[in-house]
């Protein structure tokens, strides 16, 4: 797997450089680049399968690279010192990002990712994902990632999320399910906005579908099913439901 460096700082790309050569097996470092300009004519040039991208970059940032093709024949993985910055948009996609400084184990499993992705020939699919989720204003979509690729669907489809472990089974309208191989935590952090709520260590819920909240402190949703609810949570969850 073919794969290219872009970000400013020279420690940087050095760094992430002997991790991948080190830690992610089989890939090839083709070149690296330092801004935009140069990493455009390196993707023209060798066609790399990977691009290990920084947001931040000077006079355009990583987004604006992606722009200069109409439907680019690579996966993405970002790179960010800045976790605030459009990492929501990103979470809601199929792609990976990664925070500096970089753990290892999170640097593996975001390759692993890509090249599973890469041999489903996704990429374009999940850049496409990431691009309506930081330009469309209306429905926000999000891709649920699972054993044989990913659906896409409208967060307003969503009825409530589960953690098991360092999975998510999401819950959607027309009785359908999904264990996503995403933590609640990656879900709460690009859902914390709008009409979603952690009630529970294992709960994020959509209050558009809570049908019933009893005494006992458990929520009935709109797809029958019984979510319990934590002290700490009991008194934010009645006040965004207006009790």
């Amino acid at each position: 797997m073919r794969a290219l460096i872009v970000d400013d700082e020279r420690a940087s790309r050095e760094m992430l450089r002997h991790f991948v050569t080190r830690y992610c097996g089989d890939i090839d470092l083709t070149d690296d680049a330092e801004d935009v300009n140069g990493a455009y004519k390196i993707i023209n040039e060798r066609s790399p399968d990977l691009v290990f991208l920084d947001i931040s970059l000077p006079g355009k940032d990583g987004f604006e690279l992606l722009k200069l093709f109409r439907e680019p024949p690579f996966e993405v993985i970002f790179v960010t010192a800045y976790s605030e910055y459009a990492i929501a948009a990103i979470r809601l996609s199929a792609c990976d990002y990664l925070l500096k400084p970089l753990d290892i184990n999170e640097l593996q499993v975001a390759v692993r990712r890509a090249r599973e992705r890469i041999m489903r020939k996704d990429p374009v699919n999940s850049l496409r994902e990431l691009f309506h989720s930081l330009t469309e204003k209306g429905p926000r979509r999000i891709a649920l990632a699972h054993a044989n690729g990913y659906t896409v669907v409208s967060v307003n489809e969503l009825i409530r999320l589960e953690s098991d472990g360092r999975y998510t089974w999401t819950f959607l309208t027309e009785d359908r399910k999904i264990l996503v191989a995403k933590t609640l935590r990656d879900f709460q952090e690009s859902l914390e906005e709008g009409e979603f709520l952690r009630i529970h260590n294992r709960h994020i819920i959509n209050l558009n579908f809570v049908r019933n909240f009893d005494r006992k402190g458990l929520l009935t949703m709109a797809d029958s099913s019984e979510v319990e609810v934590s002290k700490r949570k009991k008194d934010e969850l009645m006040k965004r439901l207006g009790i």
